[in-house]
């Protein structure tokens, strides 16, 4: 509960930071999209395989995936949901951090990307 209450109490481009995970990370929302930066020992394909269990465990169905060691691509839609609404994980390494990111498409809901990030997050341990 106390996720979502910081989720909905974070509004416009610059909101304070959104805690996922065991460890409370402190996420970014902004231009509908809600990511967290992890540390580079946390693998893009690790990262990958943990949001795609986290979609799973939501009810999405997998509708794309584009995955590489450097950056990786999850598309999720509800299986009888709008076919416009989609939710992308995206998971990308630059060496020095791995970041995270969801965006639940047409403009973003904050609450279900803090689910599905929150989700990812606590697979991988943090």
């Amino acid at each position: 509960m106390l996720l979502v209450t910081a989720v909905l109490m974070a509004g416009g481009c610059q909101s304070e930071p959104v805690p996922v995970g065991e460890q409370r990370l402190g996420a970014d929302w902004g231009m509908g999209t809600l990511g967290v930066n992890l540390g580079p020992e946390v693998a893009v394909m690790a990262a990958a395989a943990a949001g795609e269990q986290s979609l799973l465990q939501r009810g999405y169905v997998i509708v794309g995936r584009t995955v590489s060691e450097d950056r990786s691509v999850l598309v999720g839609r509800y299986p009888s949901g709008d076919a416009a609404r989609e939710t992308v994980f995206v998971a990308s390494g630059t060496g020095q951090a791995t970041r995270l990111e969801v965006h639940v498409s047409p403009l973003g809901d904050p609450v279900e990307s803090a689910a599905v990030l929150d989700g990812a997050v606590r697979l991988l341990g943090r």
